[in-house]
């Protein structure tokens, strides 16, 4: 029952929900759990009761994994990114077979 609605999700838009004066990504990275169902947020951590994963909001960082991250961008009040934040633009990759995956692409410029 938590991953119901998981591939009918097709846009950034319908991936990410704000709570806690955050942008954070829908689905838990572990398992795809509904955070918006599942996410408890204490002390600026985020915990996904599905499993137990803990994630640190101001970062992104897995507290549970050294290999998962979390999108979450701080916002101000208007609903914009704080602090001079840029907005990251979420992108499909092009050779993407996953429909559902997406990611910020980086700004540096490769040698």
């Amino acid at each position: 029952q938590y991953i119901e609605g998981y591939y009918a999700e097709q846009t950034p838009e319908q991936q990410f929900w704000e709570s806690n004066g955050y942008r954070i990504q829908r689905r838990c990275p572990h398992l795809k759990a509904d955070l918006t169902r599942f996410g408890k947020i204490e002390d600026g951590v985020l915990t996904c009761t599905m499993h137990g994963w803990q994630f640190e909001l101001a970062t992104g960082k897995c507290l549970t994994s050294d290999d998962r991250k979390l999108y979450a961008q701080r916002l101000s009040e208007d609903g914009t990114p704080a602090d001079g934040e840029e907005q990251q633009e979420w992108v499909r990759p092009p050779a993407a077979k996953c429909k559902h995956c997406w990611y910020v692409p980086s700004k540096e410029k490769k040698a």
